[in-house]
């Protein structure tokens, strides 16, 4: 009987995460079994994932002129960081960027990459691949959000360019 129950908690935790998850076609596992009864779960204790499902800003990579013709379908989660880069704000002085990523399968591969803080990504761009299960990204990276250096006129602006070559188990950088 405590073997079912935690079946069943599990698969409401997978539920709750597919709803959130970058794989567009998922249902939940507990809508798959057929059950209607919800279960307290406890909590996930990993502040990175709560923080993420939280607070993040969420691009659906896909969704972008190009993306439709991606072989994997992709998410990036940005998590807004507070600092003192506008004083006596609550303006986000950063973000912490991941990435998800799954194929588009019956039991797809699925992989999230921490791409790290920076100040904001503004620019996303599709780079045409014609590898299957590949992607490539061009990423104009700042060292600030655009609010704080609209906010703090003393802020200097930095802009990075980078490629990101991506496939479902690994992420190559190169910088422009």
């Amino acid at each position: 009987m405590k073997r079912e129950s935690e079946k069943a908690a599990l698969f409401a935790v997978m539920g709750l995460l597919s709803v959130a998850g970058c794989h567009p076609q998922m249902r939940s596992p507990v809508i798959a079994l057929g059950s209607t009864d919800l279960q307290v779960v406890k909590g996930i204790a990993d502040s990175a994932v709560a923080k993420t499902l939280c607070n993040s800003v969420v691009v659906d990579l896909n969704g972008l002129a190009g993306g439709d013709s991606s072989n994997l379908a992709m998410k990036l989660y940005g998590v807004p960081i507070s600092g003192t880069c506008v004083p006596e704000t609550q303006v986000p002085c950063a973000y912490d960027y991941y990435l998800a990523v799954s194929e588009y399968d019956e039991q797809p591969r699925q992989s999230v990459f921490h791409l790290g803080v920076v100040g904001e990504i503004p620019v996303l761009t599709w780079i045409s691949v014609s590898e299957p299960d590949r992607a490539t990204l061009r990423m104009t990276v700042t060292n600030f959000p655009q609010a704080a250096l609209d906010s703090n006129p003393s802020l200097r602006p930095i802009v990075r360019e980078y490629l990101l070559h991506i496939q479902v188990q690994d992420i190559a950088v190169v910088p422009l």
